[in-house]
């Protein structure tokens, strides 16, 4: 049992970093070279509905859904709909 959560830790472990590394390539660019990527996108600054200011910064845009994972995603949905209408049947 005690191996086989030291072989997760350690796959985590190395697997942490590349991912990390892969989502903050977007992170700190100035407006125009954020632009100029074609996987960021540059967020306007904004005020919060408590007041606080965020300043404008640059984003990754996200992976795109494929058809599977549309579906897989409406299904998920349809199911918990059906759920939720089953509890206030009773």
């Amino acid at each position: 049992m005690k191996e086989g959560l030291i072989r997760a830790t350690i796959l985590i472990a190395l697997l942490l970093p590349g991912l990390a590394l892969a989502k903050s390539n977007c992170k700190s660019l100035e407006q125009k070279a954020c632009l100029k990527a074609t996987n960021c996108i540059w967020v306007k600054g904004y005020t919060t509905r408590k007041g606080i200011k965020v300043s404008p910064y640059c984003r990754g845009k996200g992976g795109k859904k494929t058809a599977k994972t549309k579906a897989q995603a409406n299904s998920a949905k349809k199911t918990t709909k059906r759920a939720d209408k089953g509890k206030t049947d009773q």
